[in-house]
């Protein structure tokens, strides 16, 4: 490998590390944010009466793993993209 190619794989592992970085620090405050979203003030999930309250409030709860999910997959993409 040259000099070049070794470079280009020590810069794509340093960026699918700060994604990865991203991801795990995001994920306290947007649980906080769907906390509160979720409370009696907002959307009012726990007394979610129509099926339409109940699809905004499933919607919200799945929203958060689903972005961290994606972020650690764009993460560990980046990373073993320039390794294979």
């Amino acid at each position: 490998m040259n000099k070049k190619g070794s470079a280009n794989v020590l810069v794509s592992l340093m960026i699918g590390i700060v994604i990865f970085f991203l991801a795990i620090n995001l994920a306290y405050p947007l649980s906080q944010v769907v906390k509160e979203s979720r409370g009696e003030t907002q959307m009012n999930c726990s007394n979610a009466i129509t099926y339409q309250e109940k699809a905004n409030c499933l919607a919200v709860d799945i929203f958060l793993p689903f972005f961290i999910g994606i972020l650690l997959g764009i993460g560990g993409f980046y990373m073993s993209w320039r390794l294979l």
